[in-house]
């Protein structure tokens, strides 16, 4: 059963080098070609979904992070 899902998710699987590619990029860039604080897939910049520009919605989530993290910490 494994072998047939490895088959059939390979295609849709990165190997060690390119699922590193994008940060090994980010990380040895030259000053100036990386934008800091922007998202990057396959070493492109990716413009990141209107969701998370939303300033309420961060702030709620972030309410909500601390009420379920408060008995850990």
């Amino acid at each position: 059963m494994r072998a047939v899902a490895e088959l059939a998710l390979r295609p849709f699987l990165k190997s060690i080098d390119q699922g590193a590619a994008t940060t090994v990029f980010a990380a040895t860039a030259p000053a100036g070609q990386v934008n800091g604080g922007e998202f990057y897939y396959d070493c492109n910049e990716q413009g990141s979904a209107e969701e998370s520009k939303r300033r309420g919605l961060g702030r709620r989530l972030w309410r909500m992070s601390e009420k379920f993290c408060a008995g850990f910490f």
